[in-house]
C-alpha cells in the first residue's frame, strides 16, 4: 500500500498556508492569496476537491497578474493535486512538471522533492510502476539529507512499488532504511502492512501472518485506509495457507468498513479468486459482476471529477480572459487619450506626408514596372510569332516536299506497272530522269538551313551530345521533331515505310533512348524549355 495522495495533498496545502502567511501581508493581494489558499484547505478538508480547485485556480490568477512568483510554486503543487484527486490526472501531471522545472531553476529543494513525489504518484495512481519508480526514486535522494518525514513516506512507496512488481527485496531494502526513523501513527502501520507484504512475496507467508496478527489486534482509532490495507493482506494470507473461510471473513470485513471503490474492486478480485479455487464458479460469476459495477461507477466518478474540474477551469479561464481585457482596454483608451492630446496633429502631419511620398513613389514604380512588364510580354509575344510562323513555313515545305516525292513515287510505280511500256528506252530514260529528280538533295539542304534558323541550338545540341549521328541521321531527326509521320518522312528520304522504321530503331539504338519511349517523345522531354 502506497500512502494515499489525497492525505498529502492536505499535508501540503498546510505547508504552503505556513509558508504564506510568513510572507508581507500588507499587500492586499497577497492577503487574499493567503484567504484562497485558507478556504482551500478547508474544502478539501470536507472532502470537496472541485471547491479547492476553484479556490486556488482565482489565486494563481492573482498572483501571475501581481507577479507573486514566490506564491507560484505552492499554488500550483495544489492545484496539481486538485486536479489528481479529480483523476483528471493529465492535467495534474502537467502541472506538477512546471512545478519541477520551476523549483529546479530556482533551486528550491522543498518544492522539487514534492512535485517529484507527486509525479511519481500519479504514475503509481495510472499503475505506471517503472516511471514511477524513476521520480520516487529521484525524490527520496533529495529527502535523505532534507526531510526526514518525506524520506520515511518515500522509502514506503517505493517499497510498494518494488513488491507490485514482484521485487520484494528491493521492496524490504527501503523498509529496512526507515525502520528506525520517527513514524506518525498511520505511517507506521503502513509500513508494517508493506513489509509484511514484501516478506509474503518472499514465500515467508508465516512470518508475515504473525506481524499481521500482532497489527490487526493493535487500537487501530478506526483508521479506515490502513483497516483495509491490513485485512486486504489478511485475505490474501489465509487464501496462500488454504484457510478459505477465515480468507473471505477478512475480505467482507474489509468490503464493511470501506467505501473506497479502488479497495472494493481489490477484495472483490481477492474473494472471486478464492472461490474459483475451490471450482465455485456461481460466487465467482457474482464477484465478478461487483467488480464490473464496481468499475463503472469508478469510470463514471473519474468522468464526473473531470467534467466538474473542466467546468471550473473553464469558468476561472473565462474570468482571467474577461480581467486581461479590460485591463488592456484601459491601457488601450489612457494611452490613446495621451497620444492623441500630444502628438496626434504631429503624428497625423508625419504620417500623412510620408504616405503621399511613399504612394507616389509606388505609383511611379508600377507605372514603370506595367511599361516594362507590357514592352516584354510585346517583345516576347512578337517572337514567339515569328518562330510559330517560321515552324509552321517549314512544317508546310517538308510537307511540300514529302508530297511531291510520294507523288514522284507513284508516278513512276504506276509507269513500271504497264507492261505495254515496260522495256522501252524512252519510258526508262523518263524514269531516271524521275528517280534523279527525287534524289536531288539541294532543296533539302536549303530546308536544314533553314530549320537551323528556326532552332539553332537544336543540331548542335544533337551533334555535341551524340556524335555517332550522322548527317542523315540529323535529317531524319529534324523531320521527326517536325511532327512528320515516319511514312512521309520515308516519302522525302525516297525509302519504303518500313526501311523509315528500320531506320528509326536504329537512331533510337545510337541515340541509347530506353525502346518503349520513341524518339518524338524523347526530343519533346529534352527540348521542352527551348
Amino acid at each position: 500500500m502506497y500512502i494515499n495522495l489525497r492525505l498529502l495533498t492536505f499535508l501540503f496545502l498546510i505547508c504552503s498556508s505556513h509558508s504564506l502567511v510568513a510572507q508581507d501581508d500588507t499587500v492586499s493581494s497577497k492577503d487574499k492569496c493567503k484567504d484562497l489558499i485558507v478556504k482551500a484547505i478547508k474544502a478539501n478538508g470536507m472532502d470537496k476537491p472541485v471547491e479547492a480547485l476553484k479556490y486556488l485556480l482565482e489565486a494563481q490568477i492573482i498572483a501571475e497578474k501581481n507577479q507573486l512568483i514566490d506564491k507560484l510554486l505552492p499554488i500550483k503543487t495544489n492545484i496539481g493535486n486538485s486536479y489528481s484527486n479529480l483523476s483528471s490526472y493529465g492535467e495534474a501531471l502537467g502541472l506538477h512538471q512546471e512545478v519541477l522545472k520551476l523549483a529546479r531553476i530556482q533551486d528550491n529543494k522543498e518544492y522539487e522533492l514534492v512535485s517529484l513525489n507527486n509525479i511519481g504518484t500519479i504514475y503509481l495512481k495510472k499503475h505506471d510502476y517503472r516511471t514511477a519508480l524513476g521520480y520516487l526514486q529521484d525524490a527520496y535522494k533529495i529527502a535523505e539529507s532534507t526531510d526526514t518525514y518525506m524520506k520515511v513516506v518515500l522509502a514506503i512507496n517505493i517499497a510498494d512499488t518494488y513488491t507490485k512488481i514482484g521485487e520484494p527485496d528491493r521492496a524490504m531494502m527501503y523498509l529496512d532504511a526507515v525502520r528506525k526513523e520517527e513514524k506518525k501513527k498511520l505511517f507506521a502501520q503502513v509500513w508494517t502492512v508493506n513489509y509484511a507484504e514484501a516478506l509474503f512475496r518472499k514465500g515467508e507467508i508465516d512470518k508475515a501472518k504473525d506481524i499481521m496478527d500482532n497489527l490487526y489486534n493493535e487500537p487501530q482509532h478506526g483508521d479506515v485506509n490502513c483497516y483495509t490495507c491490513m485485512v486486504g493482506l489478511l485475505t490474501k494470507i489465509y487464501a496462500a495457507k488454504n484457510k478459505t473461510s477465515e480468507a473471505i471473513k477478512y475480505a467482507n470485513m474489509g468490503l464493511r468498513a470501506t467505501i473506497d471503490l479502488d479497495d472494493r474492486i481489490n477484495l472483490y478480485k481477492e474473494i472471486a479468486s478464492i472461490y474459483e479455487m475451490h471450482n465455485d464458479f456461481k460466487k465467482v460469476s457474482q464477484y465478478k459482476d461487483s467488480i464490473s459495477i464496481a468499475k463503472d461507477s469508478v469510470s463514471m466518478l473519474n468522468s464526473k471529477g473531470i467534467y466538474e474540474a473542466n467546468q471550473v477551469k473553464f469558468k476561472v479561464q473565462e474570468y482571467q480572459n474577461q480581467l486581461q481585457m479590460n485591463k488592456e482596454k484601459q491601457v488601450k483608451e489612457r494611452n490613446g487619450f495621451i497620444f492623441a492630446l500630444v502628438f496626434g496633429l504631429l503624428f497625423f502631419l508625419f504620417i500623412y506626408r510620408s504616405l503621399r511620398n511613399r504612394i507616389v513613389k509606388q505609383r511611379q514604380a508600377q507605372i514603370i514596372a506595367d511599361n516594362e512588364k507590357k514592352i516584354y510580354s510585346l517583345e516576347l509575344e512578337n517572337l514567339k510569332n515569328n518562330i510559330a510562323e517560321r515552324n509552321r513555313k517549314l512544317s508546310a515545305k517538308a510537307l511540300y516536299l514529302s508530297g511531291r516525292n510520294e507523288l514522284i513515287y507513284d508516278v513512276i510505280s504506276s509507269i513500271s506497272a504497264i507492261p505495254e511500256v515496260i522495256g522501252k528506252k524512252e519510258v526508262a530514260d523518263y524514269i531516271k530522269n524521275l528517280k534523279a529528280y527525287i534524289k536531288t538533295d539541294e532543296e533539302w539542304d536549303d530546308f536544314i538551313n533553314y530549320f537551323e534558323q528556326v532552332n539553332p541550338e537544336f543540331i548542335k545540341t544533337l551533334t555535341n551530345d551524340y556524335p555517332e549521328l550522322n548527317a542523315s541521321d540529323i535529317r531524319f531527326i529534324c523531320y521527326i521533331y517536325m511532327n512528320l509521320d515516319l511514312r512521309e518522312i520515308g516519302n522525302i528520304f525516297n525509302i519504303t515505310y518500313n526501311a523509315a522504321v528500320k531506320r528509326h530503331r536504329r537512331i533510337k539504338e545510337k541515340m541509347k533512348i530506353d525502346t518503349e519511349k520513341s524518339i518524338s517523345e524523347y526530343l519533346m522531354q529534352k527540348f521542352k524549355n527551348q
